[in-house]
């Protein structure tokens, strides 16, 4: 995706920018440069959103607090997925229904002439048809304003409800399937990635954006794993980690180092499970727990739900969102430290 955006690959810890002093095997011209992000967000939402951003990574400069006991360095990770829709086929899902486009009252009939039909009539139409809401609480308005009609009229509110909550069925199937495939590493694609080391800025990548691809945010990512000594993430051993060695597989990346996710090794700092244990806590996910823990977070209007409709249509946000992820994910292993993990 592209569009009025921020060069991907912004930094947005400390005060949104970085001067990398790390030495790579791969070419840094390729990496993420360093900008500072003046996205023009798409709706007034998106202006606070990033408002309460930019002042939140502004107050981050504020300590400088060793991050772990352990030598070596300690990479910062979080990803952003979608669906990939290009293996889709091989998934063994059923396949996403279509929603037809919804119709406004303006394409369809009028109410009383709709309601003139027998109920036979009225359900082979609407099995036709996707009214839009304001349409069928037009229906029902005139339906109960006609007294006196012949006939079981039950049977018609019994269709537009029917046809009501058919409408919801089907969205709820699409967003069934679209999570299932966002968080199944085989089945996703890395829309973003966001990273830092020890207390240096956060950097953020969105494929698309000036040029960024899936597989140059891989490279990216091995880069920095080279040289440091563990990765630190929410639910980093479960997910971030499997979907990033996934897709490297699938794009023909090589690893860099081994990376070892048992739970007894010290190479993954998996803050979740240091916490939760492997199969987490419902309810606890990152921004839950830094709340308890009262640590802000920046990009509080925007969950993971929402990636693949911000990433069609303001990708820039979903890096300030993958970046935001950072910051919290830093904030709460120096908390942790020493008590839940390394």
């Amino acid at each position: 995706m592209s569009g009025n955006s921020p060069s991907p690959g912004t930094s947005v810890a400390d005060d949104f920018s970085l001067e990398d002093d790390f030495e790579f095997d791969i070419d840094l011209s390729a990496m993420p440069t360093t900008v500072r992000p003046e996205a023009v967000m798409s709706d007034r939402k998106a202006d606070e959103i990033m408002s309460s951003a930019g002042e939140m990574v502004a107050a981050t400069s504020a300590a400088k607090i060793p991050v772990s006991s352990a030598g070596g360095s300690v990479l910062y990770v979080d990803i952003e997925t979608m669906p990939d829709y290009d293996r889709q086929h091989l998934f063994g899902l059923p396949p996403l229904p279509v929603v037809p486009p919804e119709q406004s009252v303006s394409e369809l009939l009028a109410p009383a002439e709709f309601l003139s039909q027998t109920a036979k009539e009225i359900e082979t139409w609407l099995n036709k048809n996707n009214p839009c809401e304001e349409w069928l609480q037009q229906c029902e308005a005139c339906e109960r304003a006609t007294a006196g009609r012949s006939g079981n009229r039950k049977g018609v509110f019994d269709l537009l409800e029917k046809a009501r909550n058919g409408k919801d069925a089907v969205n709820d199937a699409l967003r069934s399937n679209r999570k299932k495939m966002s968080v199944t590493p085989e089945m996703a694609q890395i829309v973003a990635i966001g990273f830092a080391i020890d207390d240096e800025d956060v950097h953020w990548e969105v494929s698309g954006l000036d040029g960024a691809t899936e597989k140059r945010m891989l490279e990216c990512f091995w880069g920095y794993a080279k040289r440091c000594q563990h990765i630190c993430g929410f639910n980093v051993a479960g997910f971030d980690l499997p979907t990033i060695f996934f897709r490297s597989i699938m794009l023909g990346i090589p690893a860099s180092r081994m990376i070892d996710l048992s739970p007894y090794k010290d190479q993954v700092i998996d803050l979740m499970v240091s916490r939760f244990g492997r199969n987490g806590e419902k309810g606890m996910g990152l921004k839950n727990v830094a709340k308890l823990c009262d640590i802000q977070v920046p990009c509080e209007g925007v969950d993971g739900s929402q990636v693949e409709e911000l990433y069609r249509t303001n990708p820039a946000l979903v890096g300030q969102y993958v970046a935001s992820d950072i910051i919290v994910t830093r904030k709460l292993h120096r908390l942790y430290s020493g008590f839940f993990c390394i």
